[in-house]
């Protein structure tokens, strides 16, 4: 689509929709307008009209994050419909719109993944809970910061990994995090900040072979993992949102390329999923996360759904507290920045141990009757 960008204003918008009869959906990007003044619209012919439709009523919108190789982190948001695709920007207060398709985008990311060759293609797979996956980060970031302590120092050591250098990894991730290293940049992208249970992912790595039982020493698969892992050079996080059956929905992959490797880590409600895959796997993979699905709610219907549904009780409009984005009720993350919606905890159904069927409490990490790890 060889098609230059399109500028407006909030205002101008605003006309553009109510003259095209384009009602923004519930996946769009752009500002909410029904307040801003409503302006005279430059002229669109039929071909930016698709654009403009794309940029309102998206079937799919798509979050991305870049950390390149040289530390720069590079953010894109695109929407799409159809044969249409928007990347949408900000500059000088008003709202950039460039016309693209899902394979240029497709394209533009694994260029950056491909970046010193085609991968190899390594017979590892892991399937990790949550914890275990965060874990494994921070312990790459822990195994590379005692080898770059190592250098300053001019000393030549083995890099060992400690239950207190995890927990400083991990803390420093939290606390002060510094998105060029892997787990800081996972929270940055995660739905949810999960409290780490250091004790618990380590039963999970040892059981999946990455650790010795005891301590914190890597076998030798592990210390490929890891020695892969410390000498990464892109990261890509691709994180789409889309409507099927009628509630919305998130699939979010990242890429890890190494020196050697490419890594797909694929991400669901409590579990990770990581795998190698070739440049072309990783383009197939990319593409699938644009698919579109149903069509989503307008913005008015969606707020005439909310008002049908409150209570007596004073309700008040929820804006995403990194970018203000107006949210709408149940999102469990902002469709604009991907910011996680804090929302109130919800009763837990009850759990129970799968191994002797004892019920859990909240929290439990060992069955309280056999003594076997719970997760």
């Amino acid at each position: 689509m060889n098609l230059e960008t399109i500028t407006l204003t909030d205002g101008q918008l605003k006309s553009l929709a109510i003259n095209s009869n384009i009602k923004p959906n519930l996946l769009c990007l752009l500002p909410e307008f029904d307040e801003a003044e409503s302006v005279s619209p430059p002229p669109l012919d039929a071909a930016q009209q698709e654009v403009l439709k794309a940029a309102l009523q998206p079937l799919n919108t798509t979050d991305m994050a870049v950390l390149l190789g040289n530390d720069g982190l590079m953010r894109l948001q695109f929407s799409l419909r159809g044969e249409a695709g928007v990347l949408i920007g900000e500059a000088d207060q008003s709202n950039q719109l460039l016309p693209t398709s899902e394979g240029d985008v497709a394209t533009m990311v694994m260029a950056y993944l491909a970046q010193g060759g085609e991968p190899l293609k390594r017979a590892v797979a892991l399937n990790l809970s949550q914890q275990a996956f965060l874990l494994l980060m921070a312990a790459a970031d822990a195994y590379k910061m005692s080898y770059l302590e190592d250098l300053l120092k001019h000393t030549v050591s083995a890099a060992n990994l400690t239950v207190k250098s995890l927990t400083q990894a991990v803390e420093q991730a939290y606390e002060n995090p510094d998105l060029r290293w892997l787990l800081p940049f996972v929270l940055f992208r995660s739905e949810e900040f999960p409290t780490l249970d250091i004790t618990a992912a380590l039963a999970e790595l040892a059981e999946v072979g990455l650790i010795e039982t005891e301590g914190v020493v890597l076998t030798e698969e592990g210390s490929l993992f890891i020695d892969d892992l410390m000498y990464r050079k892109v990261i890509a996080d691709i994180t789409s949102f889309y409507v099927q059956d009628a509630a919305l929905a998130r699939s979010q992959v990242m890429f890890i390329r190494t020196e050697q490797t490419l890594w797909a880590v694929q991400f669901g409600d409590r579990d990770a999923a990581l795998r190698s895959l070739t440049i072309d796997e990783a383009c197939e993979l990319m593409v699938s996360l644009l698919s579109q699905k149903d069509e989503p709610a307008s913005r008015s219907a969606q707020k005439a759904g909310q008002q049908e549904g409150t209570d007596q009780a004073e309700t008040k409009a929820l804006t995403c507290s990194q970018c203000g984005h107006q949210l709408s009720s149940g999102m469990k993350f902002c469709v604009k920045c991907g910011t996680p919606v804090p929302l109130s905890d919800p009763p837990k159904a009850p759990s129970f141990c799968k191994h002797c069927g004892t019920k859990l409490k909240p929290g439990d990490h060992f069955c309280v009757k056999c003594g076997k790890l719970s997760d």
